[in-house]
């Protein structure tokens, strides 16, 4: 009797763990990446009550007899089945789809725990709602790209970021000139260049037709300069007539200072100074006002002028406009280009100024060999233009394969970093660490730290999550089914009682 009284003893406990199994499975069937579980069963140690024989010619063999002893829970698997992936459109939510784990731990990336739970939050570093970190791979300082060969470590969102500017150093127009453009009408392009500060200045490119040269191609004369100046309380813009002064104009500072008359104070004299010996002066009323000074007959810069007082520095009497390059270009009798060559007879143009914002020298080598001269319109455009703007990082978000990117204030884009995955041999032989995370254990074996869609490992799924892989329905039918055995289980002690109570009462 006491025997059956144990076994029934076993099958409730081991059903009342199955039972704890299933609710726990049906109270995380909402929970983002859980895992569900199920409980084994193996029958305990037998007892054997008469020994089995073999046959003889006189008797038949015996079987043995054996007694079970009851139940116990030999195992919980877990159900590694995919959950669905639903998109959430959290810019830091992110699933796995297929193999892997994903890796949190401490500032110092130890005590790491693993988890298929994605919603993670995000200020300075990708954490989880927990807090911990998320660890993954961030970028070379040197190279500025991402470095995936160091151990997994947080994941730095650097929101106080700025990125330097780059000073532009080359360009390169190309397109098509009119071959009917008039002699000395002119076509023009701009581009965008920048100074090592990162301050951008546009730069015009005009070409000015000169008509057939002494060898019988077309000649064009060209200029490249800044469409900017540094500009003052007093000279407010300068505009220079190119297409007027082709011929005397050549690459170089042209030096505008503007001073009030010491004889006259209601007057201001006007003075430019620049390369081949070019000086001009004019004495004009100290009013505000747009005013356009002559070279012999020809209009040659035209000002946006402001009053001077008393008390105008004397810093703000000068500036300078630039020419940053002059030359010539020849196209022959297909509309090739044929030859390119500065004022200083070299045959690659350099654009050279001193950026109006910051005073930083700037050289820009200008390709001008990809132009052409054919009898259609003209359409010049500028490519190969390097340099950038200083920007500051003004959002994030994580992109597919788990690739952080940072937008930047002048609209680049730049990787931050990439989340990383853990890949187990035995993803069974893990531990549940509770808040949907697993630890490493002897049995799972060492992880294998892989990139999103590594060998083994699975793919990074951004703006989603990824559901609990409970199936409600198969958890209540085992819930019944684990009730009734347990209700059977407490029949095996009741009915065992009850034979005890008999046995006891014998003798009375």
């Amino acid at each position: 009797m006491i025997r059956s009284l144990s076994t029934g003893v076993t099958g409730l406990k081991a059903f009342q763990e199955a039972l704890s199994i299933t609710s726990n499975n049906i109270t995380n069937s909402q929970t983002v990446g859980h895992k569900g579980q199920k409980a084994s069963f193996e029958d305990l140690v037998y007892s054997q009550t008469k020994p089995g024989s073999k046959s003889t010619d006189s008797y038949a063999g015996v079987n043995p007899m054996d007694i079970g002893s009851g139940v116990t829970m030999s195992g919980v698997k877990t159900n590694l089945a995919q959950g669905a992936i639903t998109n959430t459109g959290g810019k830091t939510d992110v699933a796995i789809e297929g193999n892997g784990y994903f890796m949190v731990g401490d500032a110092n990336g130890n005590n790491i725990l693993y988890t298929r739970k994605g919603s993670f939050t995000a200020d300075k570093y990708l954490t989880t709602e927990g807090g911990q970190y998320v660890l993954g791979w961030g970028v070379n300082s040197l190279t500025g790209e991402l470095d995936t060969t160091t151990v997994p470590s947080r994941i730095e969102i650097p929101m106080d970021q700025v990125i330097p500017g780059e000073a532009t150093t080359k360009a390169t127009v190309k397109g098509n000139i009119d071959y009917d453009t008039a002699v000395g009408e002119s076509v023009r392009t701009q581009f965008p260049a920048y100074d090592a500060m990162g301050k951008r200045t546009d730069i015009t490119v005009e070409l000015v037709s000169n008509g057939k040269n002494a060898s019988g191609e077309n000649e064009y004369s060209y200029v490249a300069m800044p469409s900017d100046i540094k500009k003052t309380d007093v000279i407010q813009n300068a505009m220079l007539n190119v297409k007027d002064n082709i011929g005397n104009l050549n690459a170089g500072e042209y030096k505008i200072n503007a001073q009030q008359n010491s004889v006259d104070p209601s007057k201001m004299d006007i003075t430019i100074t620049g390369p081949g010996g070019l000086n001009l002066s004019q004495t004009i009323d100290n009013i505000d006002q747009t005013f356009t000074m002559k070279n012999g007959t020809k209009d040659f810069i035209t000002l946006d002028l402001k009053k001077i007082t008393g008390t105008t520095p004397t810093s703000e009497l000068n500036t300078s406009i630039f020419i940053g390059e002059a030359g010539k270009m020849t196209f022959d009798a297909t509309g090739k280009m044929s030859s390119v060559t500065n004022d200083g007879g070299d045959a690659v143009p350099t654009v050279v100024y001193d950026s109006p914002a910051t005073g930083q020298s700037v050289n820009i080598e200008l390709n001008l060999n990809g132009l052409t001269l054919y009898a259609t319109d003209s359409a010049l455009r500028t490519e190969d233009v390097n340099g950038k703007a200083a920007a500051m990082i003004k959002d994030f978000s994580v992109t597919d394969d788990g690739i952080l990117v940072g937008q930047y204030s002048d609209g680049s884009i730049k990787e931050l970093g990439q989340i990383a995955l853990a890949v187990f041999d035995n993803p069974q032989g893990l531990t549940r660490a509770g808040a949907s995370n697993y630890s490493q254990t002897p049995a799972s074996g060492e992880p294998e730290i892989a990139r999103s869609g590594d060998v083994g490992a699975g793919r990074i799924r951004a703006n989603s999550l990824e559901s609990s892989n409970v199936d409600l329905s198969q958890e209540f039918v085992d819930l019944m089914v684990y009730q009734k055995a347990f209700q059977a289980n407490t029949k095996i002690i009741q009915v065992s009682d009850e034979v005890i109570d008999g046995i006891v009462n014998l003798i009375r």
